[in-house]
């Protein structure tokens, strides 16, 4: 990663300007994307945040 953080710093752009770039968001989602094929993360829709929000709710209703 030293290459792209080189990369960026001579365009004179901060960490937080470039996690910020069209490029960026494209690099996470098809990281995310190739974890998911691998197997190494869950795929993520609406219905595991709605599974996980009804288990937060009963965890805390039985405190």
């Amino acid at each position: 990663m030293p290459l792209v953080a080189n990369f960026d710093e001579e365009r004179g752009l901060t960490n937080r300007q470039t996690t910020k770039t069209i490029v960026d968001y494209v690099a996470q989602d098809l990281g995310s994307r190739l974890m998911v094929d691998q197997g190494v993360a869950d795929d993520p829709n609406y219905r595991t945040e709605a599974n996980r929000s009804e288990v937060l709710s009963r965890s805390s209703l039985d405190a």
